[in-house]
């Protein structure tokens, strides 16, 4: 075998070995922290893989990813599965530290904390991430109601307190607060030429006609009108609006933009970035 050749077999080997090296730390990681995906049972005990390979990027517009962090098995369940049927990408760890490791790699557009965790308290986790200087929205959700612990909360850098336990229609709201106030808006609804997207209502319309969204799309386009004129990265995306136990890949972005573009006709352009991703800008007959 020449050199060149011999070069080559050893560089596919060593690819191959890291690539067995990250899977295998992986699945380590996955055992450890013991998370459960929200779209299963509370009880099941299957697990969501962290998905290291996710990309680390800022809030730029987007509102999609949620991290519950809820050692009540039964409520964290209750609140996943509404933040999913809602389109959330939503992740839920129950332990700690768990969540404290986890949000030393993974940025979330918001943060749903316990104050009474195992291992590692809601108030000390909520201390480490302002200290590395995450500006993530934190609300506390707990059962502890006396105005002291709301102003320790508040003082920690919590951005709102919900005691336990509470209606999911104020529930909703908070969290549309919050997640709007990260986005510098000052109202639910925003105005593109003639797309009306209300956030709230959960609707879209274009002049006098309702588009029909199903989760998906609708989250696919506040993603995307929430960075109108600015490039947006596919992974960046996938980390907004999947979870970490979804199997959807590329394919999926470009079906899910596929359908947008035919509902959204004229009013909006959606425009591939060649290698990149997409770009969304007003369309005609904008004002």
């Amino acid at each position: 075998m020449s050199d060149p050749l011999m070069s080559c077999a050893l560089a596919a080997g060593i690819m191959a070995f890291l690539a067995s090296f990250a899977v295998t730390n992986l699945s380590r990681h996955q055992i450890a922290t013991g998370r459960q995906s929200p779209c299963q049972p509370a009880n099941s005990g299957a697990s969501i893989a962290a998905n290291g390979c996710a990309p680390k990027h800022g809030r730029n517009g987007e509102r999609m990813r949620i991290l519950v962090v809820e050692d009540d098995a039964d409520l964290a369940d209750a609140v996943t599965r509404h933040l999913r049927r809602d389109g959330h990408a939503v992740d839920w760890e129950h332990d700690g530290e768990s969540a404290d490791d986890i949000l030393g790699y993974q940025q979330y557009d918001l943060v749903l904390l316990d104050i009474g965790l195992p291992n590692m308290s809601g108030f000390d986790i909520l201390r480490r991430l302002r200290s590395r200087g995450h500006a993530t929205p934190v609300m506390m959700l707990t059962a502890r109601s006396e105005v002291e612990d709301r102003v320790d909360a508040l003082d920690v850098g919590a951005d709102d307190y919900l005691p336990k336990p509470f209606d999911f229609r104020e529930f909703d709201a908070r969290c549309r607060a919050l997640l709007r106030r990260a986005q510098g808006l000052a109202s639910n609804v925003t105005t593109v030429g003639r797309l009306v997207f209300d956030r709230a209502a959960r609707s879209a319309r274009i002049g006098d006609e309702e588009l029909h969204l199903p989760n998906r799309e609708f989250r696919l386009l506040e993603i995307l009108i929430g960075r109108l004129g600015k490039a947006i990265s596919k992974e960046q995306i996938s980390a907004q609006l999947f979870d970490f136990d979804d199997e959807a890949g590329m394919n999926a972005i470009e079906l899910y933009v596929g359908r947008l573009r035919r509902k959204l006709g004229s009013a909006i352009t959606i425009r591939t970035i060649r290698g990149f991703g997409y770009m969304a800008e007003a369309g005609d007959g904008s004002a």
